[in-house]
């Protein structure tokens, strides 16, 4: 290369294989005597090497280099990707994160590392890809193995899981989102305890929506064993940090998750409080894991789930929250029946519903077998006054044509067995009391005849009168 550079093709003669004599002198010459002649000067040959470099940046092909390495055995392909530059692995790999190339990710990870400020990049060329709308499966895969790589870099500090984008999200954000191996917080874990940092301040920054780590990680719908590993190294508190909207982590994961093993742990690790606080929306815990599981009809999970919460907060407090009405009118109870569309919005009060209702909602029976479920799991026997008030809820949403008369005698008749189930020889006048509370309208639930006795006009706490 040198001796072409130092001879120079002659733009004059139109013989392209003409070249110029080469000058043997051997000054500022590098080799002169061994018979090839001058190979230029070191100045020149630099010159040369920037130029071929530049050259073959612009000619890579990180699809066509791909498509070739693919094809190659597991041992030629150590070399290939071993021979690239700096600059040819970076292009390759982000390249590869933006076409979802999961296979050639994890290959240019394990045998060309790059530098620190390129797999930085690569971090953030994963999360480029999140959207609304559904994101490839691919994607929290591709970042479990970028973070990991990024994170055992000796460059890398704790100052970097204090950086915020433009989301105001940290490295903690999205590992919290898009990352469900165990191993990635036990790293995380590790290193700020080898570093004596306290994890809670990493895992208390919140984002332009006031989430913190510990929202997404609710949201992803997270296992058991990552909750466990980080919540022994939280306050009980921690799980009661509202963001924007007034959400705590816990109601995202109502909203996710109904495994019974993952909510078993999350409830030893709380205080029972922490399942009562209301959102903007005045929905509570129990308000979203009834529209969750409904919506997914599993029944199952869910009173596995509700079992666990009701054994946490105790008999008054839970039937209390199942009362508590949302800023939508509709308390735990009246969501357990109300048919929900596809979106989990109870439908609105429409007289053109109903039919509608009875046809595509009712019949699917995952609304009453909710309610029953509810009934059945309850800690102790809900009184007169309690069920005439859900009777007459019923019948409401009937006049106002939410459901049809066909469901709310369905509905009826599974307080009708419950009552026969814990009420034994007084069931058939706590019946007549529901039935009078069902149908009545201004007039008062009590009534002074034999129902007096079971009225418990003592026991009418403010949930009731609320509700």
């Amino acid at each position: 290369l040198g001796q072409c550079d130092k001879a120079k093709i002659s733009p004059e003669l139109s013989s392209p294989a003409t070249i110029n004599p080469v000058d043997t002198t051997p000054t500022n010459s590098v080799g002169s005597d061994s018979g090839v002649g001058d190979l230029g000067s070191i100045e020149e040959n630099e010159k040369v090497d920037d130029e071929l470099s530049t050259s073959k940046k612009v000619l890579f092909n990180p699809e066509a280099y791909w498509n070739r390495l693919k094809r190659l055995s597991e041992k030629n392909k150590k070399k290939e990707v071993q021979a690239l530059d700096l600059s040819e692995a970076k292009d390759c790999l982000l390249w590869a994160i933006k076409n979802t190339k999961i296979k050639l990710v994890k290959i240019l990870l394990q045998y060309r590392t790059g530098k620190f400020e390129d797999l930085l990049k690569a971090v953030k060329q994963v999360v480029s890809l999140l959207s609304p709308d559904k994101v490839s499966e691919k994607v929290p895969e591709m970042f479990h193995c970028v973070f990991m790589k990024l994170f055992e870099q000796p460059d890398f500090s704790v100052d970097h899981l204090r950086e915020q984008d433009e989301n105001k999200r940290t490295l903690l954000h999205y590992v919290a989102m898009l990352d469900g191996h165990i191993d990635a917080w036990e790293i995380i874990l590790k290193n700020l305890a080898d570093l004596q940092q306290e994890f809670s301040k990493f895992l208390y920054i919140k984002d332009k929506s006031g989430m913190t780590p510990l929202h997404h990680l609710a949201m992803s719908g997270a296992g058991g064993n990552i909750w466990q590993i980080i919540l022994e190294k939280l306050p009980e508190s921690s799980l009661c940090l509202q963001d924007g909207s007034n959400m705590t982590p816990l109601h995202y994961l109502a909203m996710s998750s109904y495994d019974s093993d993952t909510w078993k742990i999350i409830l030893e690790n709380i205080s029972s409080g922490s399942l009562c606080k209301e959102d903007d929306d005045g929905m509570t815990v129990l308000h979203y894991l009834v529209d969750h599981c409904k919506e997914e009809n599993k029944i199952k999970p869910f009173k596995l789930v509700f079992k666990q919460i009701v054994d946490k907060l105790g008999a008054d407090c839970v039937i209390k929250e199942l009362f508590k009405k949302a800023t939508d009118e509709y308390s735990v109870i009246g969501r357990s029946y109300l048919p929900q569309d596809s979106n989990s919005v109870i439908l609105p009060k429409s007289p053109n519903n109903v039919s509608w209702i009875s046809s595509k909602l009712e019949g699917k029976n995952k609304e009453s077998k909710m309610f029953s479920s509810i009934l059945a799991l309850l800690p102790r026997r809900l009184e007169n006054t309690e069920l005439g008030i859900i009777a007459r809820k019923i019948e409401d949403k009937v006049e106002d044509k939410s459901i049809s008369q066909e469901y709310a005698n369905k509905l009826c008749a599974i307080i009708d067995k419950y009552i026969d189930k814990n009420y034994g020889n007084k069931a058939k006048e706590v019946r007549e009391y529901v039935l009078y509370a069902r149908y009545c309208k201004k007039e008062p639930l009590f009534d002074q005849g034999s129902l007096s006795a079971y009225s418990g006009t003592e026991y009418y706490p403010c949930y009731i009168q609320e509700y």
